[in-house]
């Protein structure tokens, strides 16, 4: 309510400021010349009044701003656009209460999918039929994995992706694998990979800061803690490398290694094998304190057979 009250505001005193002008207007028509000279005079007046009212209105619609989703706000996420029945028509979102809500844009009909408050990190599948999200059990404190099959409108947990502090999920770009990221900081994350074929757990990667699935699939892209020496004033004298595993094999691939002067950690793998990742300054100041965009082309084929040439 106090929201609807400050966008209308604007709208209000327009509004009042105009008749102000009108009444003050006829005020001082009314004492002029005849009736019929004041009724010429008055028209255009009445016009000019109503042109402002108009304009002032749209200029000051009420438009909500965006906040916080910890405040309260949604989060949408919508279908991937592709040959399905739900191609692009179907949007998930957490709601105000909490809950995991389903709004289809062709009919407008919403679904709520959980009734207790405590879901987050709605997930589609590449094909847009399934959709994977973490409800956490009120009295428990669990955090499991859900899957909802939109097309049969099935909802049931996911065996092995459940833990306290589960706080991501995702697909792979392929929809073969769904991995769950388990951790409250940024040292010492898990990333578990399950095969969505069998559900069974294929990998679990311990990793600390950031990953990216390669655009295939088969591959990830993680930051991870490394000692150096002399220890770092911060991160408990570790620095922050960037590696590439192969899902399945313990087997990785150094790509970019953190020292001294610079922490690393992925944000994105592109289609074309650019891989983004962030590089933080650990003795800057200022503006140079703040970590910066970078990308590094990652040859597919060339980290697939190096990868198969370490595996056991």
């Amino acid at each position: 309510m106090g929201s609807l009250l400050e966008n209308t505001q604007p709208i209000v005193g327009f509004a009042t400021g105009a008749v102000a002008i009108l009444v003050a207007g006829v005020a001082f028509l009314w004492t002029k010349g005849d009736r019929a000279a004041r009724g010429r005079k008055l028209r255009p007046l009445i016009i000019m009044t109503v042109l402002v009212l108009l304009i002032g209105g749209a200029c000051n619609r009420p438009i909500n701003q965006p906040r916080n989703p910890s405040e309260g706000e949604t989060t949408f996420t919508p279908t991937p656009r592709g040959d399905g029945e739900t191609s692009g028509s179907v949007i998930a979102f957490i709601g105000v209460d909490g809950n995991l809500w389903l709004l289809d844009l062709h009919t407008r009909r919403r679904q709520r999918l959980t009734t207790h408050g405590h879901a987050d990190s709605p997930s589609w599948s590449p094909d847009g039929r399934m959709l994977a999200y973490i409800y956490e059990e009120p009295h428990s404190g669990i955090r499991y994995v859900h899957l909802y099959d939109i097309l049969e409108r099935v909802d049931r947990p996911v065996a092995g992706l459940q833990d306290p502090f589960l706080s991501d999920v995702t697909w792979s770009p392929d929809g073969r694998y769904l991995a769950g990221d388990i951790g409250c900081c940024p040292q010492g994350r898990i990333m578990r990979i399950l095969d969505m074929r069998d559900e069974r757990i294929v990998s679990k990667y311990e990793y600390s800061l950031g990953y990216a699935w390669s655009p295939d699939g088969t591959q990830l892209a993680l930051g991870v803690e490394q000692p150096v020496e002399p220890p770092l004033p911060v991160g408990e004298g570790t620095s922050n490398s960037i590696i590439i595993v192969k899902v399945g094999q313990n087997a990785f691939r150094k790509v970019i290694e953190g020292n001294r002067e610079y922490l690393y950690w992925p944000v994105a793998w592109l289609p074309d094998g650019r891989l983004v990742y962030k590089r933080l300054c650990t003795h800057c100041a200022g503006e140079g304190a703040s970590p910066e965009l970078w990308e590094v082309k990652i040859e597919l084929d060339f980290c697939m057979s190096l990868l198969k040439a370490m595996a056991p």
